[in-house]
């Protein structure tokens, strides 16, 4: 790995440290290892080390290698920042999502088109009564549900048996002003006013 990766991602998380709205302690690196865990506290402060060594050494690509690994760790901790900024709606991706008109091949299409394991399924008529998500579908549940239903089955036969709303409980529905510093999972179902605005994944 080119070590010069490795510098500017470590300068990309010096900047986004110096311009976050609320500062963690004085905006530097140091400050922000003290808030993680003990094992990213040690990984971020090699980083730093050997960021600070590069630094100062003319000759430091004698002496430093850099693994793929260090640079996803900062590339991580970059996210997780810039997660804590943001709300849902900052964070989504605006996907067009089968409904309950559509079929059970139609979410095959859709995972496969958007490399998922998982697919939302929206009411094609939401109402006050009625949210507008149906449920949600995953890989296995689908290769269960091809199993016994035709490719061509509709989903709102499905939503009305009930086969696809308990995994909902694993893909939280939330509203597009929620805080990224509460997303505590990787996938959720964004909405607002009981209208789908996008997915988090």
């Amino acid at each position: 790995m080119d070590i010069n990766d490795f510098l500017t991602t470590y300068k990309e998380l010096e900047q986004i440290l110096r311009n976050k709205d609320n500062l963690i302690g004085d905006g530097s690196v140091l400050s922000y290892e003290n808030t993680l865990n003990q094992d990213d506290l040690e990984k971020l402060k090699l980083c730093r080390i050997i960021r600070n060594y590069c630094q100062h050494h003319a000759d430091y690509k004698k002496f430093v290698a850099i693994s793929d690994e260090m640079i996803r760790f900062l590339e991580k901790q970059i996210a997780s920042i810039e997660k804590q900024e943001s709300t849902a709606k900052d964070l989504m991706r605006k996907l067009k999502v089968p409904t309950t008109k559509d079929t059970l091949n139609d979410v095959l299409k859709f995972m496969s088109k958007n490399k998922l394991d998982w697919c939302p399924v929206l009411n094609d008529k939401p109402t006050k009564k009625v949210p507008v998500v149906a449920g949600v579908i995953t890989a296995m549940t689908l290769l269960d549900l091809l199993v016994n239903n035709k490719p061509t089955t509709k989903l709102k036969s499905l939503v009305e048996g009930k086969a696809i709303q308990k995994e909902l409980k694993n893909y939280p529905v939330i509203d597009t002003k929620i805080s990224g510093k509460k997303l505590t999972s990787d996938n959720y179902i964004v909405v607002e006013d009981n209208s789908y605005k996008g997915i988090i994944f």
